[in-house]
């Protein structure tokens, strides 16, 4: 289940924006960003926030997240987003 649906016209440039707002936002350890992290990314599911605090966050770490809050097991493309 996505916490996000896809509007009638999606753009990948407005989310690879959204993945590097989020990783901005986890590199400055914003609370929500990495909590969003450890909802969505298996590699952060299973730490405590503690430690997702100090794991280093990648663009592709969060264009996975922005993919699967989206209902995408995997990332985001033109072709997946013109379902």
């Amino acid at each position: 289940m996505s916490d996000r649906e896809l509007p009638s016209r999606p753009s990948l440039e407005q989310y690879k924006k959204q993945a590097r707002d989020l990783a901005r936002q986890c590199e400055q350890r914003s609370p929500d960003a990495l909590a969003r992290m450890r909802r969505n990314h298996p590699r952060f599911h299973a730490l405590p926030m503690a430690d997702a605090a100090k794991a280093p966050v990648s663009l592709t770490d969060s264009q996975l997240v922005i993919a699967r809050e989206h209902g995408f097991r995997a990332g985001l493309n033109s072709r997946s987003i013109s379902r």
